[in-house]
């Protein structure tokens, strides 16, 4: 029976040729990574230290409330329970209407005249004729009147959430015997001068791919918490699919891409009072997106420049926003996905001087070897209804 394989790679194993070559680039094209992508979008965020990752949440102040949820409301009924948190930021004095009829003729308005806990009192018909209202029913606030001499008032701010992720923890090693060194020191081996940095740089790459692969479709274990030591973070569609926050709505809707579906989608993120600044598609998608606002290139063509591609875009119905094409999203036929974004509220958050740094040990081997590691988690802020959805994924793109 033959040896078993050796431990790390060996001159045998790199197919060394006499020739002598400088045209070969240093880095391999197959372990590149994009730099417009997702990974390149996100800020570095601040350290932190243990197995989790803790933050506090600002919530949206929405100016919209939910009314009764156990029972409908008579047009004669003067009392409304609410949440706590909508009680929060609430005054007498303010003007409540429901929320899909706001512009429409004759309809009721509401004042409240005292807040009690979750009870709001309210004076019926202030304009309008009363209703009744079904559960349920969403009320703006569409005025906020304040009386003469007025005092100071209750704080509106809204209670902060607690949300947290797990630590992810990557590394890539090189281990490379000393004969296939010494053989690319003395310029045997075509366009590697130094094996050991050369590998090294290839590890490089691609770990950043690999953090980039997590950052998008990471999923810890099933049952949400780590159950051995191969922590998972929750990844960016895992916080916007309903996964690491239950209140996250996720658009499902099996259609084509257009002006309008994306419009819908920065629409609903501007309706929970954010404003989101990126769009995020895979490469079958970004040519979709740039074709749909073609027209409206002026980008001057040359005899070395042709077609248009845009990096920044005006929705029909927000501000610009920043088009990133990452070929790591899934971008299938039937099964394609947009992220519409805000990057201020997304950081990658290091584990405290360990986000990303090297090993290099001596030993008795006859070779080298050195190890590239990176601790790290996500943080995403205002990813469902709970705090406000600053986000938004969209699944099942034809």
């Amino acid at each position: 029976m033959g040896l078993t394989s050796h431990a790390g790679s060996a001159a045998i194993d790199f197919n060394n040729s006499a020739a002598y070559r400088q045209d070969i680039s240093e880095v391999l094209l197959a372990s590149l990574t994009p730099q417009n992508n997702v990974l390149g979008l996100i800020q570095l965020g601040a350290p932190f230290v243990g197995p989790q990752l803790w933050w506090n949440e600002d919530a949206f102040n929405q100016y919209k409330i939910t009314g009764d949820t156990g029972a409908s409301m008579t047009s004669a009924v003067t009392s409304m329970n609410i949440a706590q948190s909508d009680a929060a930021v609430l005054k007498v004095g303010y003007i409540l209407t429901p929320d899909t009829k706001v512009g429409q003729a004759a309809v009721e308005t509401m004042q409240i005249t005292a807040v009690a806990a979750t009870v709001l009192t309210v004076a019926r018909a202030v304009s309008g004729t009363a209703t009744s209202f079904a559960s349920n029913t969403v009320f703006r606030v569409t005025n906020a009147p304040i009386n003469p001499n007025s005092d100071l008032g209750p704080d509106l701010s809204r209670q902060r959430l607690v949300k947290t992720n797990y630590i992810n923890r990557f590394r890539m090693d090189v281990n490379i015997d000393s004969e296939q060194i010494i053989r690319t020191h003395a310029g045997y081996v075509p366009g590697v001068q130094d094996e050991l940095g050369y590998q090294f740089q290839q590890r490089m790459a691609e770990l950043l791919r690999l953090i980039e692969q997590a950052v998008l479709y990471s999923y810890p274990q099933a049952s949400g918490s780590p159950t051995n030591d191969f922590q998972m973070m929750y990844g960016l569609t895992a916080w916007l699919d309903g996964t690491a926050n239950t209140t996250a709505t996720v658009t499902t809707t099996a259609e084509p891409f257009s002006d309008n579906v994306l419009n819908t989608l920065i629409t609903n993120i501007k309706k929970q009072g954010a404003v989101s600044k990126a769009v995020a598609v895979g490469d079958r998608l970004g040519a979709i997106l740039n074709a749909l606002y073609s027209d409206t290139i002026r980008r001057e063509q040359s005899d070395r420049v042709r077609g248009f591609w845009m990096n920044v875009f005006d929705p029909a119905t927000a501000n610009p926003h920043e088009l990133v094409v990452d070929s790591f999203i899934n971008d299938g036929v039937a099964t394609g996905s947009a992220f519409v974004l805000d990057p201020d509220r997304i950081f990658l958050r290091p584990q405290l001087d360990q986000g990303l740094y090297t090993i290099f040990a001596p030993s008795f081997r006859d070779g080298d070897a050195g190890s590239l590691l990176s601790k790290l988690s996500l943080e995403v802020r205002n990813s469902g209804l709970d705090a406000g959805q600053a986000h938004w994924y969209h699944s099942n793109i034809a």
